[in-house]
C-alpha cells in the first residue's frame, strides 16, 4: 500500500509593508523598518511615516489633515506637509527649504490600519545647501496607529 502525501496548500502571506523611492535616480528601499502614526490629539490627523534601511538612513514623510485618500502638498500646508531624508546623523535634507513636496494617499484602510500611496520632493541639506531629488516614491500597506 502506498502512502499518499498530503498536498501542501500555500498560505497567503500577509502583505508586508514596502517603501521605495529614487534618490537622485538611485533606488532606495526601506529594508529595516517602516511604520506610520496618525496623531489626532489636537484634531489635526497628522500623518508621519518613518522608514529606515540597513545603512541607517531615514526617510520620513509628514502630512496634515489625513483622514482618507487624497493629495497633500507643500502648497496646501507649508508648515506641516513635508519630507526629510537623513544619510547620517549629520546629513539631513528637508523639503521645507525647497517649497516642493507631494504625497498622495491612494489607499486608507481604517479597519486593517494600513495606508498606501506615492510621494516625491526635493530636499535641501541643512549643512551645505546641496539639493537631492526624491522621485518615484511609493509606499504600500504601511501599518499605522492612531493616537
Amino acid at each position: 500500500m502506498a502512502c499518499q502525501k498530503e498536498e501542501e496548500v500555500p498560505v497567503a502571506d500577509e502583505q508586508l509593508p514596502k517603501l521605495t523611492a529614487k534618490i537622485d535616480n538611485v533606488v532606495w528601499e526601506a529594508d529595516e523598518s517602516i511604520m506610520a502614526v496618525i496623531d489626532n490629539k489636537n484634531g489635526e490627523n497628522q500623518l508621519t511615516i518613518f522608514s529606515t534601511n540597513k545603512k541607517e538612513e531615514l526617510l520620513s514623510l509628514n502630512a496634515i489633515n489625513v483622514t482618507g485618500t487624497g493629495t497633500y502638498t507643500y502648497a496646501t500646508n507649508r508648515d506641516e506637509n513635508n519630507g526629510q531624508f537623513s544619510r547620517t546623523w549629520m546629513q539631513h535634507y528637508y523639503s521645507l527649504f525647497t517649497d516642493d513636496f507631494t504625497l498622495t494617499v491612494t489607499k486608507f484602510d481604517k479597519s486593517a490600519k494600513k495606508i498606501s500611496g506615492t510621494f516625491s520632493f526635493h530636499a535641501e541639506a541643512a549643512f551645505d545647501e546641496s539639493v537631492i531629488n526624491i522621485t518615484d516614491g511609493n509606499f504600500t500597506d504601511v501599518p499605522f496607529e492612531v493616537h
